[in-house]
């Protein structure tokens, strides 16, 4: 026996082992958490001096900032309150800085700067109201921007502490946030937007640096008590020394016992279900027990003065020889591996195995222990797939799974459900689900549930805190123990929001498609009513005329008189009527189209156009080649020309006019801009005006050709209408 064996003897004999791990977190919290928490505060008001500092110089460049967009009046209340509540929050940490110990309990210090900080952070977010220049948004930018530097500041300053740190943020960024969002320009909604997610990215940076404070604290507590472990250690090893001498007092009258105990052990060793061996340092088997033949095929006389290393083959060889370093070093090794049986068969052990030491204090070898977990393995296989199997369901199905006791209390649940729930799943394990509800409809169906009954809820359902509530679909099953006893409920919750809103859109859809159908069929009558009285006013009159006139020829050529004139007018009565027939074609499918292609058209239709509306300038750009535009593109392109030309011509009172075809990024993209009043494509669209600008036309032409249409209008600003399509 080495003296690792006999300190580790001596130790166990004792009762004074030396520690063997280092204290946890949750550990040192339990067991000085006000030490932790007055560190916070020292933290707290150490950091105070950069948060006050920055108080001062901003809220002076905020005024410099503003004084020329704000009322003086108002900045010089503002900068007075700011410096105030400054002034006394200077004064609070100084009081705590020169106060005698304990002369301030943590609760009192931590709620009086909280409250410091969550004024300041008022009058801060005060700023974003009373101080917001409406008509100036570099100024309103700058507003933002010193709001947000104070909200980051305080996210560093206040981190060790949570509430502090919210105390200030939420007030300070939240009002001028709203008041962007009050004002609805897309770019003060864009501000807004960006508002949001920076407080967001500072509550988290905050919570994360937060986190990091209280583990550095505790990591400093704990070296404090690990140097007190290291004492009790000390003095633990002087009683191993004095019980190891004691010992080897004891060792002649134990040699004297070892006879008559060593048959005892020997039938032991025969007759224990593991198997036992021990090999010398070279590694060849000196003893085995029965056991370990049984194990491994083999004889006793087949097994002694064999190597060990054939029990492990080549898969195996390197874990054997990390082991056996191990030994070397004197320690003892506990490992699973698969040795190789006297037939090739592979059968899974747990092997332990001592080093020894000669009576030259030299390593000797090893005393080795083999226990067979084949029905071990086998039923840890089979536990396993079964675990594995359910397992994969609960955490892969997309619907929310979650399990619950009978007081409502989550004791488990998938990703699914927690991203619905929009929180982590540590989080949510061990909260009540039930007892914060609102909706009775939930809360009837769990306590169906507990009835031994499955409960259903379809409904809404605040599943966010701050959010809108989510239209979910519920079902409770109650989970009953092996007693029969009603142990909790399995739930399983359905975010139906999105098929509610797809069911919606389906309805808003097929309502659109029923005014656009009635609109075609009005448009197509209206179309053909149109060529009916073109042809009835100019075809029609054209040929009753040209009748007339040959049957005034006939009559003087019966005479024998000349009527050479006559014919004359005929024929350009004639010509005349072509031309309105190859008008009229015109206007129902451009010839030019099929003969010349989409861009000689866009040209012929630009300088028709500007003919009849000599006051409107058109500029083209054509950046793609008409073999590279489909076929069933073009007449789709020229419609939607052709009815957004008639927009601008009928409503739009434009000065300039600016068409563009191009390919890019492998996609065929439109463009048509002008300068024109514009209009609110909401208000227009809300009140079913869209018939009468076309704009409904156009963008299903361009939807059922595979493309995407947009539009983008303002009031005095002009219109753009933007088509695209895969190519």
């Amino acid at each position: 026996m080495n003296l690792h064996d006999w300190i580790g003897r001596s130790a166990r004999e004792t009762g004074n082992p030396a520690p063997e791990r280092s204290i946890s977190l949750s550990e040192i919290d339990a067991q000085n958490a006000e030490y932790i928490q007055s560190k916070q505060i020292e933290l707290l008001h150490e950091n105070a001096k950069f948060g006050l500092t920055a108080t001062f110089v901003n809220s002076v460049l905020l005024v410099l900032a503003l004084h020329d967009r704000t009322s003086p009046v108002a900045l010089a209340i503002w900068l007075v309150c700011v410096f105030l509540i400054a002034s006394l929050r200077v004064l609070s940490v100084r009081k705590y800085r020169h106060a005698p110990s304990k002369a301030c309990t943590n609760g009192l210090c931590v709620t009086r700067f909280i409250l410091g900080a969550g004024l300041s952070g008022l009058v801060w977010g005060s700023a974003g109201v009373w101080l917001f220049p409406v008509e100036s948004m570099p100024h309103q930018t700058v507003v933002a921007f010193v709001l947000g530097g104070m909200a980051a500041g305080a996210a560093v300053v206040y981190s060790p502490v949570k509430w502090a740190f919210l105390a200030f943020i939420i007030p300070d960024l939240v009002p001028v946030t709203i008041r962007f969002y009050i004002e609805a320009t897309p770019l003060h909604v864009l501000m807004a937007i960006m508002l949001t997610l920076f407080l967001a990215l500072m509550l988290v940076a905050a919570f994360q640096m937060h986190r990091v404070t209280l583990e550095s604290l505790a990591l400093r507590f704990q070296n404090v008590d690990l140097t007190g472990s290291l004492r009790e250690a000390k003095e633990g090893a002087e009683l191993l020394v004095s019980g190891l001498r004691s010992q080897m007092a004891e060792r002649e009258r134990a040699e004297e016992a070892l006879q008559k105990s060593e048959r005892m052990f020997r039938m032991l060793i025969e007759t224990m279900n593991e198997g036992l061996g021990v090999y010398d340092r070279e590694g060849i088997i000196t003893f085995v027990n029965d056991k370990t033949c049984q194990l491994s095929g083999y004889s006793r006389e087949e097994l002694l003065g064999r190597s060990i290393t054939s029990f492990f083959d080549e898969e195996n060889r390197p874990l054997y020889e990390a082991q056996t370093a191990k030994r070397g070093a004197g320690e003892t090794s506990v490992y699973e591996v698969e040795l190789l049986s006297k037939h090739g068969r592979r059968t899974p052990c747990i092997v332990s195995a001592s080093p020894f030491v000669d009576e030259n204090g030299e390593l000797g070898g090893a005393i080795v222990v083999v226990t067979d977990i084949s029905t071990l393995k086998q039923s840890e296989k089979a536990r396993r797939e079964s675990e594995q199997k359910y397992r994969m369901i609960f955490e892969n199905s997309p619907l929310g799974i979650v399990y619950l006791d009978p007081a409502g209390i989550i004791s488990a649940c998938n990703d699914s459900f927690a991203e619905k729930a929009g929180y982590v799943k540590e989080r949510l394990v061990g909260f009540n689900a039930i007892a914060p509800l609102k909706d009775g409809g939930i809360k009837a169906a769990f306590r169906r549930c507990l009835a031994g009954e499955v409960g259903h809820y379809e409904g809404p359902c605040l599943l966010r805190s701050g959010k809108e509530p989510t239209l979910i679909r519920a079902s409770y099953s109650p989970v009953v123990s092996e007693d029969g006893v009603i142990s909790g409920c399995m739930g399983i919750v359905e975010d139906i929001t999105e098929r509610k809103l797809a069911e919606e859109e389906l309805r808003k859809s097929e309502k659109q498609l029923r005014l656009l159908s009635t609109r075609l069929l009005s448009v197509q009558e209206d179309e053909r009513k149109r060529i009916a009285g073109e042809l009835h006013d100019s075809i029609s009159s054209s040929l009753s005329a040209i009748k007339f006139s040959l049957e005034n020829i006939v009559a003087k050529m019966e005479l024998g008189m000349a009527a050479s004139e006559q014919l004359r007018a005929v024929v350009e009565m004639s010509r005349g009527a072509i031309e309105e027939v190859r008008r009229i074609m015109t206007d129902l499918r451009p010839s030019m189209l099929d003969d010349m292609g989409l861009i000689a058209t866009i040209g012929w239709f630009c300088r028709q156009f500007q003919s009849i509306y000599s006051g409107i300038h058109i500029e083209k750009e054509i950046d793609i080649e008409e073999g590279e535009i489909p076929d069933c593109l073009k007449i789709v392109i020229f419609r939607i020309m052709q009815e957004a030309f008639h927009n601008i011509a009928k409503y739009s009172r434009a000065e300039f006019v600016a068409i563009s075809l191009a390919k890019k990024n492998n996609a065929l993209e439109l463009i048509i801009e002008d300068n024109g009043v514009g209009f609110d494509p909401d208000a227009v669209l809300k009140n079913g005006q869209a018939k009468g600008f076309g704009l409904t036309s156009m963008r299903e032409r361009v939807e059922l050709s595979q493309g995407s249409f947009t539009l983008e209008s303002m009031i005095g600003v002009g219109t753009i209408i933007r088509a695209c399509w895969p190519l």
